[in-house]
């Protein structure tokens, strides 16, 4: 038997990742067999296994709150160049209805009231679709948790900020 005959290879088929091959003990003839523990994971098996985790939802929920609650200390902290700053045309519109108390600074109540409660009812819908749908709800959490990577991306490296 030739050693190309001895070597078993499990090779991954597009879109799958190979893991766990190694050398195994000599076999009867004195030579180096292939021992093939290999085992093949799909990609779309890796992102079912990382959507139905029992932590991925909560994981999420606690950066989603996070990233929200650095937005809101920025909002707080930058609030007299806030309607320079602020780039969605809604809250711009939010801080426009908030009638101000002084002339001075501008009000921002409302709109930090609507981005709080917009926050808490994400969360809650989360919650609600992990005791429902647990499948559904890691792959929505994933998909808000990045938008949430994003906002925090311009948060923190966008220009003039």
């Amino acid at each position: 038997m030739s050693k190309s005959q001895m070597i078993k290879t499990n090779l991954a088929s597009p879109g799958e990742i190979a893991i766990g091959a190694s050398w195994g003990k000599n076999n009867h003839a004195g030579q180096h067999e292939f021992s093939s523990n290999i085992r093949s994971l799909d990609i779309s098996e890796r992102y079912h296994r990382l959507t139905s985790h029992s932590l991925t939802v909560p994981v999420c929920s606690l950066f989603i709150g996070l990233i929200s609650a650095y937005d809101s200390y920025l909002t707080v902290k930058y609030v007299d160049f806030l309607q320079g700053l602020e780039l969605n045309p809604i809250g711009r519109w939010l801080m426009g209805l908030d009638e101000p108390m002084m002339q001075e600074s501008p009000q921002i109540a409302l709109f930090l009231g609507c981005k709080f409660a917009g926050t808490v009812i994400v969360l809650f819908v989360l919650q609600m679709l992990w005791m429902w749908r647990r499948k559904l709800s890691g792959v929505v959490a994933l998909k808000v948790a990045l938008a949430q990577f994003l906002l925090a991306c311009v948060l923190l490296f966008w220009p003039n900020s």
